[in-house]
């Protein structure tokens, strides 16, 4: 071999190198580009969770307080405010059924529920007294709706971190649809109170 054809083979190999290392660099580049994205965009899908569960957070503590009426009786706090309060209560709740996307399906269909409870409640209400009236009568039924929100809240927020998880579910998911009635008439029957709703905090 002659020196020349050793000089030609190196720079052939050099070429080669180059464009190995071009070709790669290339790739690795994309794939890290590709996962900055991903890891961008599983970044704002959380942010928009958590943005909406705080909202959540907020309505489920004016849901926790309770008083006695004078007939010693339970309601929840927020019935005692008037209804002007009470209606910006209800908004709260449906910003936090509106944005369903970000929830899960088990908190979803829980805020679903209680916005068709709150629902009837506007329906009936006729002036601030009878709204403290509606809400011993619903005293139960809050407390019950309250406690499955938690729940579902709280199971939420183990794995809330968990985006893909949770774009995955989201595919085959099921929210519960209510049709809603006025006919029921605003006396109905409750059941006995649990434990904890019989406390100031149900």
């Amino acid at each position: 071999m002659t020196a020349g054809e050793l000089v030609v083979i190196v720079l052939s190999s050099s070429v080669l190198a180059s464009v190995v290392t071009v070709v790669l660099g290339g790739i690795v580049n994309r794939a890290l580009k590709k996962l900055d994205y991903a890891d961008e965009y599983y970044k704002t899908v959380l942010n928009r969770r958590i943005e909406t569960y705080e909202v959540i957070e907020g309505q489920i503590s004016l849901l926790k307080t309770s008083a006695l009426g004078v007939d010693g009786r339970p309601y929840h706090l927020i019935f005692a405010y008037g209804v002007e309060t009470f209606h910006k209560f209800m908004a709260g709740m449906s910003e936090g059924m509106v944005r369903g996307l970000w929830l899960s399906d088990e908190v979803q269909n829980a805020l679903v529920e209680i916005n068709h409870e709150l629902l009837d409640v506007s329906f009936r209400v006729d002036g601030d007294d009878s709204l403290i009236v509606l809400g011993q009568e619903r005293y139960v039924r809050f407390a019950e709706l309250r406690h499955k929100l938690e729940h579902a809240f709280i199971a939420d927020m183990k794995v809330l971190h968990e985006v893909k998880q949770f774009l995955s579910s989201k595919h085959d998911s099921e929210h519960k649809f209510m049709p809603f009635s006025v006919a029921q008439k605003a006396g109905d029957t409750q059941q006995e109170a649990p434990a904890d709703a019989r406390t100031s905090r149900g």
